[in-house]
């Protein structure tokens, strides 16, 4: 009688052993899923954030572009917004020597 209980006890203790690993691999695997789908996600969002950046940069360089076609030869020093011009003279606005503009760009 002894020793049916022993090996009862023994298949008792040797199944839930087996069940409690089982149950860990499980978790693991769970665990690993969640964390590619997390990782995807992080991904997909960096592109999306890329995309927005660069978007943005793009606009940013297509209005300077822009900017820059209308840049004069000369500006008030005072930075008046009257003071540009092509030709030298005095800024409409304060009355001061236009001077050369660092940023003009010969149009030639």
């Amino acid at each position: 009688m002894k020793n049916i209980y022993r090996i009862f006890t023994l298949m008792f203790i040797t199944v839930i052993v087996f069940f409690s690993c089982s149950e860990e691999q499980k978790e693991k695997k769970i665990t690993a899923d969640d964390t590619t789908e997390n990782i995807i996600s992080d991904k997909i969002q960096k592109i999306d954030s890329l995309k927005i950046v660069q978007t943005d940069t793009l606009k940013k360089s297509q209005k300077k572009q822009k900017k820059d076609l209308s840049i004069n030869k000369y500006i008030c020093p005072l930075g008046c917004k009257k003071g540009k011009s092509d030709i030298k003279g005095t800024c409409p606005e304060c009355g001061m020597e236009l001077i050369e503009n660092p940023d003009y760009i010969s149009k030639k």
